[in-house]
Protein backbone atom coordinates (compact mmCIF):
# COMPACT_ATOMS: atom_id res chain seq x y z
CA UNK A 1 0.00 0.00 0.00
CA UNK A 2 0.90 3.64 -0.32
CA UNK A 3 -0.51 6.44 1.83
CA UNK A 4 -0.23 10.22 1.82
CA UNK A 5 -1.79 13.57 2.67
CA UNK A 6 -2.91 15.18 -0.57
CA UNK A 7 -1.97 18.72 -1.55
CA UNK A 8 -4.92 18.55 -3.96
CA UNK A 9 -7.24 15.54 -3.82
CA UNK A 10 -8.07 15.56 -7.52
CA UNK A 11 -4.45 14.89 -8.38
CA UNK A 12 -4.14 11.67 -6.43
CA UNK A 13 -7.57 10.29 -7.30
CA UNK A 14 -6.32 9.96 -10.86
CA UNK A 15 -3.62 7.60 -9.61
CA UNK A 16 -5.94 5.35 -7.62
CA UNK A 17 -5.72 7.01 -4.20
CA UNK A 18 -8.95 7.17 -2.21
CA UNK A 19 -9.77 9.18 0.97
CA UNK A 20 -9.58 6.31 3.46
CA UNK A 21 -9.07 8.01 6.86
CA UNK A 22 -11.25 11.11 7.42
CA UNK A 23 -10.25 13.54 10.15
CA UNK A 24 -11.80 16.54 11.90
CA UNK A 25 -10.48 19.67 13.61
CA UNK A 26 -11.96 20.76 16.95
CA UNK A 27 -12.10 24.06 18.80
CA UNK A 28 -13.88 25.06 22.01
CA UNK A 29 -13.79 27.94 24.49
CA UNK A 30 -12.39 26.60 27.73
CA UNK A 31 -15.24 27.94 29.88
CA UNK A 32 -17.72 25.92 27.75
CA UNK A 33 -15.74 22.68 28.10
CA UNK A 34 -17.81 20.91 30.76
CA UNK A 35 -19.25 17.41 30.75
CA UNK A 36 -23.00 16.90 30.91
CA UNK A 37 -22.59 14.22 33.57
CA UNK A 38 -20.13 16.18 35.71
CA UNK A 39 -16.46 15.67 36.30
CA UNK A 40 -15.05 12.16 35.94
CA UNK A 41 -13.38 10.57 38.99
CA UNK A 42 -9.92 11.96 39.62
CA UNK A 43 -7.12 9.73 38.43
CA UNK A 44 -3.39 10.16 38.74
CA UNK A 45 -1.84 11.84 35.73
CA UNK A 46 1.93 12.16 35.48
CA UNK A 47 3.71 14.99 33.67
CA UNK A 48 6.70 13.55 31.85
CA UNK A 49 9.91 15.05 30.55
CA UNK A 50 11.17 14.13 27.10
CA UNK A 51 13.29 11.13 28.15
CA UNK A 52 10.59 9.69 30.43
CA UNK A 53 7.95 10.18 27.73
CA UNK A 54 10.11 8.32 25.21
CA UNK A 55 10.26 5.38 27.62
CA UNK A 56 6.56 5.20 28.63
CA UNK A 57 4.41 6.51 25.79
CA UNK A 58 5.28 3.81 23.20
CA UNK A 59 4.04 1.10 25.59
CA UNK A 60 0.66 2.86 25.71
CA UNK A 61 0.45 3.60 21.99
CA UNK A 62 1.44 0.18 20.62
CA UNK A 63 -1.39 -2.04 21.96
CA UNK A 64 -3.95 0.61 20.99
CA UNK A 65 -2.43 0.84 17.52
CA UNK A 66 -2.59 -2.92 16.99
CA UNK A 67 -6.34 -2.98 17.67
CA UNK A 68 -7.28 0.17 15.73
CA UNK A 69 -8.16 0.47 12.06
CA UNK A 70 -5.85 2.83 10.20
CA UNK A 71 -3.48 3.66 13.07
CA UNK A 72 0.09 3.42 11.84
CA UNK A 73 2.82 1.55 13.66
CA UNK A 74 5.73 3.73 14.72
CA UNK A 75 9.32 2.47 14.68
CA UNK A 76 11.34 2.83 17.87
CA UNK A 77 13.44 5.53 16.21
CA UNK A 78 10.33 7.70 15.85
CA UNK A 79 9.80 8.32 19.57
CA UNK A 80 13.12 10.05 20.46
CA UNK A 81 12.73 12.18 17.32
CA UNK A 82 9.16 13.19 18.22
CA UNK A 83 9.14 13.35 22.05
CA UNK A 84 12.81 13.60 22.95
CA UNK A 85 13.70 16.84 21.15
CA UNK A 86 11.87 20.15 21.07
CA UNK A 87 13.84 22.92 19.32
CA UNK A 88 12.34 26.37 19.83
CA UNK A 89 12.62 27.12 16.11
CA UNK A 90 10.05 24.38 15.39
CA UNK A 91 7.38 25.59 17.87
CA UNK A 92 5.67 28.18 15.64
CA UNK A 93 5.14 30.61 18.49
CA UNK A 94 3.95 28.00 20.98
CA UNK A 95 5.64 27.10 24.24
CA UNK A 96 7.40 23.82 25.00
CA UNK A 97 5.70 20.50 24.43
CA UNK A 98 4.03 18.89 27.45
CA UNK A 99 3.22 15.20 27.86
CA UNK A 100 0.72 13.93 30.45
CA UNK A 101 0.23 10.19 31.02
CA UNK A 102 -2.69 8.41 32.69
CA UNK A 103 -1.19 5.21 34.10
CA UNK A 104 -0.78 2.86 31.10
CA UNK A 105 -4.19 3.75 29.64
CA UNK A 106 -3.60 6.93 27.71
CA UNK A 107 -1.68 10.14 27.19
CA UNK A 108 -2.02 13.65 25.82
CA UNK A 109 0.70 15.75 24.20
CA UNK A 110 0.04 19.49 23.90
CA UNK A 111 1.48 22.98 23.60
CA UNK A 112 0.29 26.39 24.80
CA UNK A 113 0.59 29.76 23.10
CA UNK A 114 0.38 32.50 25.70
CA UNK A 115 -2.05 35.37 25.09
CA UNK A 116 -4.25 37.95 26.77
CA UNK A 117 -7.75 39.27 26.09
CA UNK A 118 -8.63 42.60 27.76
CA UNK A 119 -5.78 42.05 30.19
CA UNK A 120 -7.08 38.58 31.10
CA UNK A 121 -4.92 35.51 30.35
CA UNK A 122 -6.35 33.91 27.22
CA UNK A 123 -3.87 31.33 25.97
CA UNK A 124 -4.39 28.86 23.15
CA UNK A 125 -3.89 25.20 24.02
CA UNK A 126 -3.22 22.96 21.04
CA UNK A 127 -3.72 19.24 21.54
CA UNK A 128 -1.10 17.54 19.39
CA UNK A 129 -2.14 13.99 20.24
CA UNK A 130 -4.59 12.42 22.67
CA UNK A 131 -4.76 8.62 22.71
CA UNK A 132 -6.84 6.59 25.18
CA UNK A 133 -7.33 2.87 25.68
CA UNK A 134 -10.89 3.14 27.02
CA UNK A 135 -13.76 5.58 27.52
CA UNK A 136 -12.85 6.41 31.13
CA UNK A 137 -9.29 7.29 30.17
CA UNK A 138 -10.61 9.38 27.28
CA UNK A 139 -12.88 11.39 29.62
CA UNK A 140 -10.12 11.83 32.20
CA UNK A 141 -7.55 13.06 29.67
CA UNK A 142 -9.90 15.60 28.11
CA UNK A 143 -10.84 16.80 31.62
CA UNK A 144 -7.15 17.28 32.31
CA UNK A 145 -6.93 19.42 29.17
CA UNK A 146 -9.98 21.45 30.23
CA UNK A 147 -8.39 22.16 33.61
CA UNK A 148 -5.13 23.68 32.31
CA UNK A 149 -4.84 27.23 33.65
CA UNK A 150 -4.38 30.48 31.71
CA UNK A 151 -6.10 29.01 28.63
CA UNK A 152 -9.01 30.59 26.74
CA UNK A 153 -9.34 28.31 23.70
CA UNK A 154 -8.59 24.63 23.16
CA UNK A 155 -7.88 23.30 19.68
CA UNK A 156 -7.13 19.86 18.28
CA UNK A 157 -6.39 18.68 14.76
CA UNK A 158 -6.29 15.25 13.12
CA UNK A 159 -9.01 13.91 15.39
CA UNK A 160 -11.12 10.88 14.36
CA UNK A 161 -14.24 11.56 12.32
CA UNK A 162 -16.36 9.83 14.99
CA UNK A 163 -14.86 11.87 17.84
CA UNK A 164 -16.94 11.34 21.01
CA UNK A 165 -16.22 14.63 22.75
CA UNK A 166 -19.33 16.41 21.46
CA UNK A 167 -21.57 13.68 22.88
CA UNK A 168 -20.08 14.17 26.36
CA UNK A 169 -20.34 17.94 26.64
CA UNK A 170 -23.10 19.80 28.46
CA UNK A 171 -23.19 22.27 25.55
CA UNK A 172 -22.20 20.23 22.48
CA UNK A 173 -23.01 23.08 20.09
CA UNK A 174 -20.15 25.05 21.63
CA UNK A 175 -17.71 22.53 20.18
CA UNK A 176 -16.75 23.81 16.75
CA UNK A 177 -15.97 20.90 14.47
CA UNK A 178 -15.04 20.90 10.81
CA UNK A 179 -13.92 18.29 8.35
CA UNK A 180 -10.18 18.34 7.81
CA UNK A 181 -7.77 16.82 5.34
CA UNK A 182 -8.20 13.04 5.05
CA UNK A 183 -5.43 10.52 4.60
CA UNK A 184 -5.34 8.90 1.18
CA UNK A 185 -4.67 5.23 0.57
CA UNK A 186 -3.59 3.36 -2.56
CA UNK A 187 -3.71 -0.45 -2.84
CA UNK A 188 -0.57 -1.16 -4.84
CA UNK A 189 -1.00 -4.95 -4.53
CA UNK A 190 -4.73 -5.51 -4.30
CA UNK A 191 -4.67 -9.24 -3.53
CA UNK A 192 -2.06 -8.88 -0.77
CA UNK A 193 -3.93 -5.95 0.79
CA UNK A 194 -7.33 -7.67 0.81
CA UNK A 195 -5.82 -10.86 2.26
CA UNK A 196 -3.96 -8.93 4.98
CA UNK A 197 -6.91 -7.57 6.94
CA UNK A 198 -9.51 -9.23 9.16
CA UNK A 199 -13.21 -8.91 8.34
CA UNK A 200 -16.36 -8.43 10.41
CA UNK A 201 -18.18 -11.43 8.90
CA UNK A 202 -17.60 -14.60 6.92
CA UNK A 203 -18.57 -14.43 3.25
CA UNK A 204 -17.36 -14.72 -0.33
CA UNK A 205 -17.37 -11.80 -2.75
CA UNK A 206 -16.24 -11.46 -6.39
CA UNK A 207 -14.90 -7.99 -7.20
CA UNK A 208 -14.44 -6.57 -10.69
CA UNK A 209 -11.75 -3.92 -10.25
CA UNK A 210 -10.76 -1.21 -12.72
CA UNK A 211 -7.14 -0.07 -12.28
CA UNK A 212 -5.55 1.64 -15.31
CA UNK A 213 -2.37 2.59 -13.41
CA UNK A 214 -1.45 -0.72 -11.73
CA UNK A 215 -2.60 -3.12 -14.44
CA UNK A 216 -1.76 -6.17 -12.31
CA UNK A 217 -4.65 -5.21 -10.00
CA UNK A 218 -7.25 -5.01 -12.76
CA UNK A 219 -9.73 -7.83 -13.31
CA UNK A 220 -11.86 -10.15 -11.20
CA UNK A 221 -10.91 -11.25 -7.71
CA UNK A 222 -12.61 -13.67 -5.34
CA UNK A 223 -12.36 -12.58 -1.73
CA UNK A 224 -12.94 -15.33 0.84
CA UNK A 225 -13.13 -13.46 4.11
CA UNK A 226 -13.68 -14.17 7.80
CA UNK A 227 -12.89 -12.75 11.22
CA UNK A 228 -9.69 -14.82 11.33
CA UNK A 229 -8.28 -13.88 7.93
CA UNK A 230 -8.86 -13.96 4.22
CA UNK A 231 -7.63 -15.03 0.81
CA UNK A 232 -7.91 -13.15 -2.48
CA UNK A 233 -7.31 -14.94 -5.79
CA UNK A 234 -8.09 -14.32 -9.43
CA UNK A 235 -11.28 -15.81 -10.83
CA UNK A 236 -13.33 -16.03 -14.02
CA UNK A 237 -16.61 -16.10 -12.08
CA UNK A 238 -19.23 -13.43 -12.70
CA UNK A 239 -18.67 -10.36 -10.52
CA UNK A 240 -20.85 -9.49 -7.55
CA UNK A 241 -19.80 -5.83 -7.60
CA UNK A 242 -17.60 -3.68 -9.82
CA UNK A 243 -15.69 -0.56 -8.84
CA UNK A 244 -12.56 1.49 -9.43
CA UNK A 245 -9.47 0.81 -7.35
CA UNK A 246 -9.90 4.33 -5.86
CA UNK A 247 -13.24 3.38 -4.29
CA UNK A 248 -11.84 0.08 -3.06
CA UNK A 249 -9.10 2.00 -1.26
CA UNK A 250 -11.70 4.36 0.21
CA UNK A 251 -13.70 1.41 1.61
CA UNK A 252 -10.70 -0.69 2.64
CA UNK A 253 -10.36 0.55 6.24
CA UNK A 254 -14.10 0.87 6.86
CA UNK A 255 -14.48 4.66 6.65
CA UNK A 256 -17.06 4.58 3.86
CA UNK A 257 -19.47 1.72 3.24
CA UNK A 258 -20.13 0.15 -0.15
CA UNK A 259 -23.78 1.21 0.02
CA UNK A 260 -22.83 4.89 0.23
CA UNK A 261 -20.44 4.42 -2.67
CA UNK A 262 -23.19 2.68 -4.64
CA UNK A 263 -25.66 5.50 -3.93
CA UNK A 264 -23.05 7.90 -5.31
CA UNK A 265 -22.81 5.80 -8.47
CA UNK A 266 -19.27 4.66 -7.67
CA UNK A 267 -20.03 0.95 -7.10
CA UNK A 268 -22.19 -1.22 -9.36
CA UNK A 269 -24.06 -4.21 -7.90
CA UNK A 270 -24.44 -7.23 -10.20
CA UNK A 271 -25.66 -9.80 -7.65
CA UNK A 272 -28.67 -8.81 -5.50
CA UNK A 273 -27.54 -8.22 -1.91
CA UNK A 274 -23.83 -8.07 -2.81
CA UNK A 275 -23.43 -4.45 -1.68
CA UNK A 276 -24.92 -5.29 1.72
CA UNK A 277 -22.62 -8.32 1.92
CA UNK A 278 -19.61 -6.12 1.18
CA UNK A 279 -20.70 -3.66 3.86
CA UNK A 280 -20.96 -6.47 6.41
CA UNK A 281 -17.46 -7.67 5.53
CA UNK A 282 -15.60 -4.35 5.60
CA UNK A 283 -17.43 -2.84 8.60
CA UNK A 284 -15.33 -1.70 11.57
CA UNK A 285 -16.51 -0.84 15.09
CA UNK A 286 -14.89 2.59 14.92
CA UNK A 287 -13.86 4.91 12.13
CA UNK A 288 -10.26 4.44 10.99
CA UNK A 289 -7.91 6.97 12.49
CA UNK A 290 -4.25 7.79 12.70
CA UNK A 291 -3.30 10.62 15.04
CA UNK A 292 -0.31 12.10 13.20
CA UNK A 293 0.61 13.27 9.74
CA UNK A 294 3.61 12.26 7.67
Amino acid sequence: MAALLASESGIYGRFGYGPAIPTVSLSIDRHAAQYASGRPPRERIDMLTGDDAVQRVPHIYEPIQRSSSGMLARPQTWWPFWLGRDPEAARNGYGPRFCAVLAERGYVVYRIKQGRNDDVPHGLLRVIELVAADAEAYRALWQFVFDVDLVGVIEAELRPADELLGMLLAEPLRLRQRSAEPFYLRLTQLDVSLAARRYAAQASLVLQVHDPVCAWNAGRWRLEASRDGASCIRTDDDPDVSLDTRELATAYLGAVGFRRLALAGLVSEHTPGAVSRADALFRTDAMPWTPFDF
